[in-house]
């Protein structure tokens, strides 16, 4: 009787030791990998590439870069489509606007609505973006942000200096620049928001050192440009886990708010507390919700936006 203690406790530590096996064995059969086509290789912005790796590694996937010489330009779709036609697609890929309708039509992007429909993916973003990222209604990717194209950046010590007004209008706009950069200091350009990050990386501070302003006659409008990831149909079911996961990741407030900050855009999912942005993107979300509401969001056509990348072509089968 004395020796029944010194039998059964062994007992018991093999059968947890068994249990922990199993729950490691089960974990390891839903982990799945994430190998994803991007760009985001420098300072920020591989900051947050870095953050959505780490998430997707907390719930046990494995992140694998799917890195193509060139960039985002035609080696990387060239060889993304030899991927995909040899049956060997990535799980996600940079791609945006109407080319992912192009890409949808070849039966090859994978519906995502489930994880849409249980985040109310329609509530948080505005119809004109929601409209982008679906084929025939459903999600087929997710947007990451929202760069604001139509802002004018401004130097007030250059335009004090001139005795000019930045400008509003394109009367205005003309006066100022008669007035400024006869030195070749410049004064104003007009550029995306992603100008931002290298005003502050040369530590140049907003609404001091220079002033964001929507470009001249477009105050009531707000021309977009926006990173997505195009999901690809998988075969693994693990894999296709991993994806789903990803998709969640990236629409996730947290994920979106630590992108966008090292990013110099600001959120696409709206409604999201702006604290820990600057004046610049607090204006630019300001002005997204209230041209959401009017329907004046406006597709840039200089990035991709507006048309597909081969507007005058039809659509091919790989």
């Amino acid at each position: 009787m004395t020796q029944a203690p010194h039998t059964t406790a062994p007992r018991r530590h093999r059968l947890a030791l068994a249990a922990a096996l199993m729950t490691l064995g089960a974990s390891a059969t839903h982990a799945g990998e994430v190998e994803v086509l991007h760009w985001w290789t420098s300072g920020g912005e591989a900051k947050a590439a870095g953050a959505l790796k780490s998430t997707l590694q907390e719930k046990g996937h494995t992140w694998k870069d799917f890195a193509v010489a060139g960039g985002g330009g035609d080696a990387a779709m060239t060889v993304l489509k030899s991927r995909v036609v040899s049956g060997n697609a990535p799980s996600a890929a940079q791609i945006k606007g109407p080319s992912l309708q192009e890409w949808a039509r070849n039966g090859v992007l994978a519906s995502v609505d489930d994880v849409a429909k249980a985040d109310h993916w329609d509530d948080a973003l505005p119809k004109v973006v929601s409209d982008i990222m679906k084929y025939k209604g459903s999600y087929i990717a997710v947007p990451v942000n929202v760069h604001r194209v139509n802002w004018l950046w401004a130097n007030p010590a250059a335009f004090k200096k001139a005795g000019a007004t930045v400008p509003t209008t394109w009367d205005e706009f003309f006066v100022a620049a008669e007035a400024l950069m006869i030195k070749g200091e410049a004064g104003m350009q007009i550029m995306g928001d992603w100008a931002k990050g290298e005003f502050i990386a040369a530590g140049k501070a907003p609404g001091k050192d220079f002033v964001c302003t929507p470009a001249p006659g477009t105050a009531k409008a707000y021309t977009f440009n926006i990173d997505s990831f195009a999901m690809f149909k998988l075969k693994n079911e693990a894999n296709v886990k991993a994806q789903r996961d990803l998709a969640g990741a990236v629409m996730s407030p947290a994920f979106q708010e630590t992108f966008s900050l090292n990013k110099g855009s600001i959120p696409v999912r709206m409604g999201l507390k702006m604290d820990k942005f600057d004046d610049c993107a607090k204006a630019s979300a300001t002005d997204f919700m209230a041209t959401a509401k009017a329907g004046t969001l406006l597709p840039s056509l200089a990035h991709g936006m507006a048309v597909p990348s081969s507007p005058k072509a039809p659509s091919r089968t790989w």
